[in-house]
């Protein structure tokens, strides 16, 4: 059998980059042709990808077509022409209302929803990562949907610790973290608020780490910072981008996992802090509950300041509490062990 996949832009560190490297590695340890098609990449991964425009040559009756939807470009009509096997993966599309202030984004998020619809007449399967995910692709039009999360890589974790960031940050501080691109889905102004509420009148000793990328949300970024700055929060630490080794460092020296976002469409950092033993407590909203389960503490009252602080106070200090937290995170995680999505795909190709 011949598995190609179809991905715009492979980037070293995204989710559905990794996603669709896992896969590539995972088909061809199966003993089946696997590519990766791309219109460009990041230099560290040149090696693993095909150019896009050769594609044509490959394509074939008998493959399977893998198509990762997140973003319009070209790659929508190579995918809608080929002549395999039609599989649409839906990463999702962040809604335009979130984008206020980013024109160009809010276009962007149009074209792709757009586009995506167009798509349905010709896709053989809708694969979507979250049941929030899969739900959209239903109301889009799409017949033939499921659900497959996305395939980690959980030896990426076995690096251990920056020896330097442990030696600063393990201590008798509470250390509350949130990893997502800065974006203002992702409400990470709403955290500072939260996290300089908990700071300034329930436990001083504390530190909020925000990490993930900013690019193209430079304004958001300082944004971010200004508010830092007025709420006069000097240990909120927006770290940006973060190497394999110092992302489990920062797991690690966490005492509580904490999302405001209001829009995801898996949320791959809840599944790592399980992986970690860090609590989570996240904003009831679009993917999360659907990825949570019934693991963590979900809230849907960002407002009310007051009782969310004692919330993580709670967390971080109800011994009984937080084992029991952990405890089924523990549980959840086995939904998304790399054994349990593996057969998944094996099944979804009758190869199981």
């Amino acid at each position: 059998m011949k598995i190609y996949q179809l991905l715009p832009t492979l980037h070293y560190g995204d989710a559905i980059g990794r996603d669709a490297l896992n896969l590539k590695h995972f088909f061809a340890s199966q003993g089946f042709d696997s590519k990766i098609f791309s219109i460009d990449c990041d230099s560290e991964l040149v090696m693993e990808t095909e150019d896009y425009r050769l594609f044509n040559s490959f394509d074939s009756h008998d493959s399977v077509i893998i198509y990762h939807y997140a973003l319009p470009s070209v790659l929508s009509d190579v995918f809608a022409m080929s002549k395999g096997k039609k599989i649409l993966v839906y990463h999702n599309i962040t809604p335009e209302e979130f984008l206020q202030g980013y024109p160009h984004l809010q276009r962007l998020a149009m074209i792709a929803r757009n586009s995506l619809k167009s798509l349905k007449s010709v896709t053989d399967l809708g694969v979507a990562d979250s049941e929030y995910n899969r739900q959209e692709l239903e109301s889009m039009g799409y017949k033939n949907t499921c659900v497959i999360p996305i395939l980690l890589d959980f030896s990426r974790y076995e690096t251990g610790c920056n020896p330097v960031i442990s030696k600063m940050f393990l201590d008798d501080f509470t250390n509350i973290l949130f990893v997502g691109r800065l974006t203002p889905n992702k409400c990470q102004h709403d955290l500072i608020r939260l996290y300089a509420y908990y700071k300034h009148f329930i436990h001083e000793r504390s530190r909020l780490f925000l990490i993930g990328k900013w690019d193209g949300f430079e304004n958001y970024y300082w944004q971010l910072r200004q508010l830092s700055k007025d709420l006069n929060v000097a240990d909120t630490y927006i770290l940006g981008r973060v190497t394999d080794e110092e992302l489990v460092t920062f797991y690690t020296s966490a005492d509580i996992f904490v999302s405001m976002s209001e829009h995801e469409g898996f949320c791959v950092p809840i599944i790592e802090s399980f992986l970690f033993d860090v609590p989570v407590v996240a904003y009831d909203a679009a993917a999360v509950p659907y990825t949570l389960g019934n693991a963590g503490i979900r809230f849907r009252d960002k407002s009310a300041w007051i009782q969310l602080a004692e919330l993580l106070h709670w967390v971080k200090n109800d011994l009984d509490l937080r084992a029991a937290v952990i405890e089924r995170q523990r549980e959840r995680l086995k939904a998304f062990s790399v054994a349990t999505v593996k057969e998944q795909w094996l099944t979804l190709l009758g190869l199981s």
